[in-house]
């Protein structure tokens, strides 16, 4: 629909992010009005007869109503899809992501942590031998918690403890009773 109104109505940029605009989910008759006859008059200055003018604000009416949400099910389909196929796959590097760009809205840390555990990925807790501030992959089948899930930690902390510790590797000492 925009690049029809570019090329039929010489509309700039600017004009066809409007017209976007006033198509999306949130849209006003108002603002639909307003660039319909924006439309018209410029499909009405390139000398686009009044018959084709009326099919071209047929086909925007009827994308308006069908066509753009159809675009965003298509689009949330290939997401869909995409993430189920990682999930499946390559496990790992699925919970990794999700649990590194935390809060989401949609799962809590706690609740994907065990639905990889439910999926056999070994979860690796955080620590300040191993962790980065991000979680990362360990293995096709196992992750390490990171720093970034660990509640009160500075990320700028953090990275100078990694810093330090790629300059000398920190030493385990044994527990004392």
């Amino acid at each position: 629909m925009l690049k029809m109104a570019m090329v039929m109505a010489n509309f700039s940029g600017d004009e066809a992010e409007e017209l976007r605009r006033a198509l999306s989910y949130h849209r006003s008759q108002e603002r639909m009005h307003r660039v319909e006859q924006k439309l018209r008059l410029a499909l009405r200055a390139n000398e686009v007869s009044d018959e084709v003018a009326e099919k071209i604000l047929s086909a925007i009416t009827s994308f308006a109503l069908y066509g753009f949400p159809e675009s965003h099910a298509i689009s949330f389909a290939l997401i869909s899809y995409a993430s189920s196929w990682l999930k499946v796959h390559r496990p790992a590097e699925f919970y990794v992501g999700l649990l590194n760009n935390q809060p989401m809205g949609f799962y809590t840390p706690a609740t994907l942590i065990k639905d990889a555990q439910r999926h056999r990925i070994k979860i690796r807790s955080v620590s300040v031998m191993d962790s980065e501030w991000l979680c990362t992959v360990e293995s096709d089948v196992s992750l390490r918690l990171g720093f970034c899930l660990t509640h009160g930690i500075n990320q700028a902390h953090v990275e100078q403890m990694i810093h330090a510790r790629q300059q000398s590797l920190f030493q385990k000492h044994a527990r004392f009773s």
